[in-house]
């Protein structure tokens, strides 16, 4: 079986991390690939088995892929692909350029990606790759398992409980954070990822989507700005029965700065 799988570099920030004009967080130079894509990655080696192949993919900037990349090299994938384009406002929609590679691509029996990022929880890049190549889709996915070469049994979690059947390939897949444990890369995976030669594919223009169904899809996606939340005021008690009217108009009044009333 072969699985395409895309993964994300994660730009780290220290403990106290800085935000700069922009609302964006300022990194401290350290790359680290996102934890759920490593079990997406898992879950493609386990069904690769000795005849099928993995290929990791990433879209972004170059030395952040690179690095991810090559970590998802480590774990033992067979081919990695850096995904570049230069379309106005590709970043606002990432999932959308991912579909339009996986359509270059082709050679996939299942898509796989992590359930979200850790640097922006959003979960939306699996369901927009599927919409795209008009694939069915499974997210939260904590149970994997053949049945035919083409047949799957899952079991998706939900915070309400889970739900399970079957699914037919091709798909894309999110997976849970729960699905498995990933392998730890061996130093001879890790010197084969420092030498292995990642490939490069261009999107110039979009095969998947209108000119106006792009404009509209990245006009309805607002910029993201990362504020600090505001500083916790301590508690303050209120004795009712010392004074029963001061004690009503404090309370009236600390609620109305609230916005509740």
């Amino acid at each position: 079986m072969n699985s395409l799988v895309f993964i994300k570099g994660i730009l780290g920030t220290d403990k106290q991390p800085a935000i700069d004009d922009n609302g964006q967080l300022i990194p401290n130079g350290v790359v680290f690939l996102n934890p759920v894509d490593k079990r997406a990655i898992e879950a493609a080696l386990q069904l690769a088995g000795d005849s099928g192949t993995v290929t990791v993919a990433s879209y972004g900037e170059e030395d952040v892929t690179a690095s991810a990349l090559r970590a998802g090299l480590s774990m033992g994938t067979q081919q990695a692909i850096t995904i570049k384009s230069d379309i106005q406002d590709a970043k606002v929609v990432p999932g959308i350029i991912l579909a339009e590679a996986a359509h270059q691509l082709a050679n996939y029996d299942v898509i796989f990606t992590g359930e979200e990022a850790v640097d922006d929880a959003q979960g939306t890049t699996g369901s927009l790759i599927a919409d795209a190549l008009k694939l069915p889709y499974y997210d939260n996915v904590d149970e994997l398992t053949p049945v035919q070469s083409d047949q799957f049994t899952y079991k998706m979690k939900w915070s309400q409980g889970t739900v399970s059947g079957q699914l037919k390939l091709p798909a894309v897949i999110s997976v849970d954070s729960t699905i498995n444990k990933p392998r730890l890369p061996s130093f001879k995976t890790k010197i084969a990822a420092k030498r292995a030669q990642i490939d490069t594919i261009e999107i110039s223009k979009l095969s998947l989507l209108t000119n106006d169904e792009w404009r509209q899809l990245t006009s309805s996606v607002g910029n993201q700005r990362i504020v600090r939340l505001p500083e916790q005021q301590p508690a303050k008690t209120i004795d009712y029965e010392s004074d029963k009217t001061e004690s009503i108009q404090t309370l009236v009044s600390a609620i109305k700065q609230q916005g509740v009333l």
